[in-house]
């Protein structure tokens, strides 16, 4: 995959997790985004609180994958973070077994960007 592909798809999921973030933060309201994120979790993350401070985990790493794009191992490390800690939940709580095709994207995205020359 050229590596203009991977900036442009790096791009377009660091955009997407801001607008995820924000959504989850109460900044903004895109009703197929609001809750896609804590979904993911359901029946648990159910305060606010918890929400919340995953609204800013997911900003966190957005804003690396859309300002970092020439930083390889940055956006791979957020790659990785992100696939290690959904696994680790889908490992602590059965029922969050739909965490395990986020978690293995999230990984393969990882490998993609560690694996290509960005410039």
């Amino acid at each position: 995959m050229s590596p203009q592909i991977i900036i442009t798809i790096v791009r377009l999921n660091g955009l997407y997790d801001l607008l995820c973030g924000a959504c989850l933060l109460k900044f903004i309201h895109i009703p197929v985004l609001n809750r896609l994120h804590t979904d993911m979790f359901h029946p648990t993350l159910t305060n606010e609180f918890s929400s919340r401070l995953l609204g800013y985990w997911i900003i966190t790493y957005g804003t690396i994958r859309l300002l970092c794009h020439t930083q390889t191992h940055l956006l791979s490390i957020s790659y990785y973070l992100e696939a290690i800690c959904l696994w680790h939940e889908m490992k602590y709580h059965q029922q969050y077994h739909r965490l395990l095709f986020t978690s293995l994207f999230s990984a393969y995205c990882g490998y993609l960007v560690s694996g290509s020359k960005l410039k």
